[in-house]
């Protein structure tokens, strides 16, 4: 059952945050340095892991000192939001191997996507809020800043609610619920982890990149099978990018792949939205209380 969430402090003026490399590789000056920038715009003050200077194979370092950069921050009481550089690969080799001690008793906010929904779902798992949103690759993705804005408003406590596009594939309704959600195919990963998270009356979120269509069914099934599409109070569906064949390769497009494996269920569904590895990607507060109200007309979500 949806529970109650802690919410970390929203950040002000002269707070600390900091930028860590928790999965793959990032070039430094072409993404760190403008991302740097961005948030001492904001009035915050950053401070860097050393994962940001390393590489190991695709890694942003080895798992040793990506982790040891993540347990740094999260015990540093005076650090108020960690930032992953990037996603790609690499967070959940070492998830059980951080203490998260002194973050379950001082929450801070972590900020990232894709590969990062690991650490999203395991900070869920403690009934902490974060936030699935840009990270510094992508921080300028989004050329109407509307993105990047999204994340500065939620870190600083702003009001924002999210109007969407209709789509003619909606299910329309209405759903009340803890907001939840990421990467498809993190997500199918993380079932019986330590940070398999409890989806029973929530709104949920998916998106993915890079993946065939058989692939996209899979991961479908394989959360229909662990009983994850179930009992949700609504479903939304953001981006599927960069797909490696054909809807006609598998004989059903993605849409119509999520149609067909939450057929049997009537919470509303919304297509189309933006969040995910499109320039759009609109952040999400995760473990946020949620009102999605799907119509002819619009898709509203209200935090």
């Amino acid at each position: 059952m949806s529970q109650s969430f802690i919410q970390p402090a929203f950040l002000k003026t002269g707070d600390k945050v900091a930028i860590t490399g928790l999965a793959s590789k990032i070039d430094y000056d072409i993404y760190v340095q403008p991302a740097i920038a961005v948030l001492q715009q904001w009035g915050l003050e950053v401070v860097m892991g050393e994962s940001l200077h390393q590489e190991w194979f695709t890694f942003a370092g080895p798992d040793s000192v990506r982790q040891h950069d993540f347990q740094t921050f999260l015990d540093d009481h005076s650090v108020k939001a960690i930032f992953s550089a990037r996603g790609g690969y690499g967070s959940s080799r070492y998830l059980d191997d951080i203490n998260f001690t002194e973050f379950k008793t001082h929450p801070k906010w972590i900020i990232g996507f894709s590969d990062i929904t690991a650490v999203l779902s395991q900070v869920s798992v403690f009934g902490i809020q974060s936030i699935h949103g840009p990270m510094p690759k992508t921080f300028f993705q989004d050329e109407t800043g509307l993105s990047l804005e999204s994340v500065r408003k939620l870190l600083f406590g702003e009001t924002i609610s999210y109007p969407f596009e209709p789509n003619a594939l909606n299910r329309l309704g209405t759903g009340e619920g803890i907001l939840f959600g990421g990467n498809l195919c993190m997500l199918a990963h993380l079932i019986g982890s330590g940070a398999d998270v409890d989806t029973h009356g929530k709104i949920l979120f998916l998106e993915d990149v890079d993946e065939y269509h058989y692939s996209i069914d899979r991961l479908m099934v394989q959360l229909k099978r662990a009983g994850k599409l179930a009992h949700l109070k609504g479903l939304l569906i953001g981006s599927f990018s960069d797909l490696k064949d054909q809807a006609e390769d598998f004989g059903m497009n993605v849409y119509e792949i999520i149609q067909h494996w939450t057929r049997e269920y009537d919470y509303p569904i919304a297509f189309g939205l933006g969040i995910g590895h499109e320039a759009r990607n609109l952040a999400m507060p995760v473990g946020r209380k949620t009102n999605l109200i799907i119509s002819e007309d619009s898709v509203q979500l209200r935090f």
